[in-house]
């Protein structure tokens, strides 16, 4: 087999291809001592309008190729819907394309299967330390993937990712509940109640110390952390960012400059449409150390933008 299709194969049935953190966000399954959590629900995204579209004019189409391959290669039926969801967390903060973290996939494929075809059909072709190598089989199935990340398939859990055996091992202790994970933790507790969310990005205390941040995210540097969540409920398409503050002072200080910010684009883009929708469709509002961003859409227009950006890149 061929490396290219090695890597195409595996790459799609660990990861779902390119759907960037079953359900609903759970707690329990991420280290207390995250630093950034990303979580993507991918059952809820395609339940919404916006999902439907995406995933039947765009994943459906990119995900064909893959599928046959998989079959062709590993005689395995791959089907992208049933990863129900993915979630990410780091322990620390790094530079973009730095980071290091744990991948969590919960899906109901058989992955097991799936990876031992692929050992089998290397020895068949007397392929040694081949893509998959299977690094243990109790009481955890664990394999190296490409010899770049490592995968453990704990029973009844969500598949783990990571690039380190260390990273690997905390995400497995999590699960088994032998450190404590988020449940324990106040982290993240103290922001108002999400609205039904297919995305959710939180980031902890000190993300913005190491990280220069440029002139129009100046906000950013009064926060000390904070939460983005994206989902569609009714008719409408939103995007809330909360930030938490050091000071209810400093929170107002950072609601006046969002609202100030907003304020010039509009003022300085008087014939663009879209923006001048968007900024009579943001609201920013603060609570005691909590600034929120809020900003809702009619789905049909989202979509429409979605459906043009799309013919615009495909020619269709």
């Amino acid at each position: 087999m061929k490396t290219y299709s090695y890597t195409l194969a595996l790459t799609a049935l660990l990861a779902g291809h390119t759907l960037a953190l079953a359900g609903p966000f759970n707690r329990q399954h991420v280290a207390a001592e995250a630093k950034w959590i990303a979580h993507f629900d991918v059952d809820n995204f395609r339940s919404t309008r916006v999902g439907d579209w995406v995933a039947r004019e765009q994943i459906e189409r990119e995900m064909a190729k893959v599928q046959a391959d998989l079959k062709t290669f590993l005689d395995f039926d791959f089907d992208w819907r049933h990863i129900h969801a993915l979630t990410a967390y780091g322990l620390d903060y790094q530079p973009p394309g730095k980071a290091e973290g744990v991948l969590l996939i919960h899906t109901g494929l058989d992955v097991q299967t799936a990876l031992e075809t692929v050992i089998e059909k290397q020895a068949q072709a007397g392929v040694t330390g081949g893509n998959v190598q299977r690094l243990a089989s109790a009481p955890v199935p664990i394999y190296s993937i490409r010899q770049e990340f490592v995968a453990a398939l704990p029973p009844g859990q969500p598949v783990v990712l990571a690039k380190t055996q260390t990273l690997l091992q905390k995400g497995l202790s999590v699960l088994a509940g032998q450190i404590p994970s988020l449940g324990t933790s106040p982290l993240f507790t103290d922001f108002p109640v999400a609205p039904n969310a297919f995305a959710f990005l939180g980031l902890a205390a000190g993300f913005n110390e190491n990280t220069p941040v440029p002139p129009q995210a100046q906000i950013l540097k009064l926060a000390e952390g904070g939460r983005l969540i994206l989902g569609e409920h009714g008719d409408q398409v939103f995007a809330q960012l909360t930030l938490k503050t050091r000071t209810a002072e400093a929170s107002q200080q950072a609601q006046q400059l969002a609202q100030g910010m907003l304020a010039l684009a509009s003022l300085s883009q008087p014939n663009d449409q879209v923006l001048q929708q968007l900024a009579r469709a943001t609201k920013v509002y603060c609570q005691d150390r909590l600034v929120t961003v809020d900003v809702q859409l009619p789905t049909s227009i989202v979509l429409e933008k979605i459906q043009a950006e799309h013919r615009r890149r495909t020619g269709n």
